[in-house]
């Protein structure tokens, strides 16, 4: 049986963490490596707290739980937020008691403890789309921090007039009590036209989810704001924050890098860098 739906992907919690899944440790395990490369001494011997705006369904805060760091995940849906608690209830209490996640929106929110480590990977940063929406997150993020903590952001960066359509394919598979799932998704990216002051880049996704043999197709259309790397530098400096290095994915130092998707890893603009 084959359906076809419009929907919002990021509805269903279970579909979303199913695709996102595969690779999670090894993408926390990086941003472990660069926090514990970045902060001072005094911080980075201890555990760490991190905090992840953007959360979903927690599965980087889950991994680095387990390895016995504190993590806050904040989140504006909470059929998310609700997911990922209850995944946390099925950790060991360890690796639970230091563990929270809250429904709240990126661009106003405050913790009762500060974090040492903000993170936010994946472009989810881009989903704010104003200057001021963007501002306001830097700066509610610099002030939930260890006055010597940092921020490590994972976005692109493009130059506008070279922009070009795109393609990325993701795939995932679970076994579940109720039967397996397997999710393959296209996504196209379709940057703003090259002529006027567009900054929105459309995102069309098309998902086909199988669970035990019956397959429904999901199709979703978003916005990300784009960024070019003098505009995404103005706003680093403008919200308080300053470059400590540039990274790719794999947590390989790319500290000349003006396009395309890396891990900046910023600090209040009073914090002097790590010595070595």
């Amino acid at each position: 049986m084959h359906t076809t739906h419009r929907d919002d992907f990021y509805a269903d919690p279970l579909i979303y963490d199913v695709l996102h899944a595969p690779g999670t440790a090894d993408e926390a395990d990086t941003l472990l490596s660069l926090a514990r490369a970045h902060l001072p001494r005094i911080l980075s011997t201890k555990p760490i707290h991190f905090l992840e705006p953007a959360s979903g369904t927690g599965r980087f805060l889950l991994h680095l739980a387990r390895k016995g760091h504190t993590a806050t995940g904040l989140d504006l849906s909470a059929n998310m937020i609700a997911y990922a608690r209850a995944r946390a209830a099925l950790l060991p209490p360890r690796a639970r008691q230091h563990l929270q996640f809250l429904v709240g929106d990126m661009t106003r929110f405050s913790l009762d403890a500060p974090a040492d480590v903000a993170f936010c990977t994946i472009n989810s940063i881009r989903h704010l789309m104003t200057d001021r929406q963007m501002l306001a997150h830097l700066s509610c993020t610099r002030r939930a921090l260890h006055p010597h903590g940092i921020y490590i952001v994972g976005i692109e960066t493009a130059q506008p007039a070279l922009a070009q359509p795109s393609e990325d394919v993701w795939t995932g598979k679970r076994q579940t009590p109720t039967g397996n799932i397997r999710v393959k998704q296209v996504v196209q990216y379709l940057p703003p036209p090259h002529l006027g002051r567009s900054r929105t880049e459309q995102v069309i996704s098309t998902m086909l989810i199988n669970t035990s043999g019956q397959e429904k197709q999901v199709d979703s259309t978003y916005t990300l704001r784009t960024y070019s790397h003098a505009q995404w530098r103005t706003l680093i400096t403008k919200a308080g924050w300053q470059v400590q290095a540039i990274y790719n994915a794999e947590g390989t130092p790319r500290p000349q890098a003006t396009l395309g998707y890396y891990l900046w890893v910023l600090a209040p603009t009073h914090h002097q860098p790590r010595k070595s």
